[in-house]
């Protein structure tokens, strides 16, 4: 729901459903708890991409970023 698609890939690193679909919901997590091989690759991918993107150092740095923006625009 909200931003999730924007982080992850659907199928990838995750398993999206639509909101409110308890139905697709339950069978992902089925699905998942059938299939231990697929739960190690999407658990891998999402761990590899957080690795990547997500670092808290280069998080922080986008952060600081954008304050010094918005402050220089609140300035004029």
């Amino acid at each position: 729901v909200g931003g999730f698609p924007s982080i992850v890939e659907q199928g990838r690193e995750a398993l999206l459903v639509p909101p409110r679909d308890y139905v697709a919901f339950a069978d992902e997590i089925d699905r998942l708890l059938d299939d231990p091989a697929e739960r190690r690759r999407l658990g891998g991918a999402a761990q590899q991409r957080q690795r990547a993107e997500f670092r808290f150092v280069d998080t922080l740095s986008r952060l600081e970023s954008l304050y010094e923006q918005l402050y220089a625009r609140a300035l004029g």
